[in-house]
């Protein structure tokens, strides 16, 4: 059988409340007969990328019945609304039964979040592409690239809303982000042109409920994780598209 890469959450009820105290946050329980069957609860945030939004972690529901989502988030979205946050972002197990509402709900799939082990062994890569070390330069040198991901978001099919920031902007993230410690930043060649690029962090997988918007997104999957040798053999948390 396959190795099971996410160790069961040990207590429950303290994920749970660890994401209940953080600030912002609200939602709203689903009660049958005196017993509770189910609960949601997002946090309230705003920042320059993403403007007001909610945030559902992944502590941040949970049913008797997958249906149950659905009046939840009913009873929970309009004080939302009113609060002036029009963006809802829900993290959902990849299962079909538990997706399926969110989905009949109108959100749509932005995202999928894995986990795999490191290749130790190299890999050959396709004729033509080089994988190398990459430097804020990189960025300068392919403006396209680094705003990417944010043109898939402000136009079809996903029509966030949001508000494409400057060339100036996304640099700065950027830059302020590659000279943080336990960063590893690669990009993709093909005939000496940029074609893609990955951001590597160093950290602890992250807890259910402690999810985060940020201005930074990961384009282009020709990259190889195996180029990072002296990460070889631990497991490595994947987020994009």
């Amino acid at each position: 059988a396959a190795e099971r890469l996410l160790a069961p959450v040990e207590d429950p009820r303290a994920t749970v409340a660890r994401a209940w105290e953080k600030e912002g946050m609200s939602g709203a329980v689903a009660v049958r007969d005196g017993e509770v069957i189910g609960y949601l609860i997002g946090s309230l945030g705003e920042n320059e990328w993403w403007r007001r939004h909610v945030w559902v972690g992944l502590a941040g529901h949970a049913a008797a019945e997958p249906e149950i989502v659905r009046d939840l988030y009913g009873a929970a979205a309009q004080r939302w609304v009113t609060a002036g946050a029009e963006l809802h972002v829900a993290l959902v197990p990849a299962v079909p039964d538990l997706v399926e509402p969110w989905f009949r709900l109108a959100f749509a799939h932005m995202q999928a979040h894995g986990l795999r082990e490191i290749d130790v062994e190299p890999r050959q890569l396709p004729p033509g592409l080089t994988v190398r070390a990459g430097a804020v330069e990189d960025l300068r040198a392919a403006p396209d690239l680094v705003a990417e991901i944010w043109r898939h978001h402000t136009e079809a099919p996903t029509f966030t809303g949001l508000t494409l920031p400057s060339p100036e902007v996304f640099l700065a993230d950027w830059e302020e982000t590659l000279e943080a410690p336990g960063t590893a930043y690669f990009v993709a060649e093909i005939d000496g042109r940029v074609v893609g690029h990955l951001l590597l962090e160093l950290a602890h997988l992250l807890p259910p409920g402690n999810g985060h918007l940020d201005g930074r997104g990961e384009v282009g999957a020709t990259e190889r994780l195996d180029q990072v040798p002296q990460h070889a053999g631990r497991r490595c948390p994947l987020d994009g598209l």
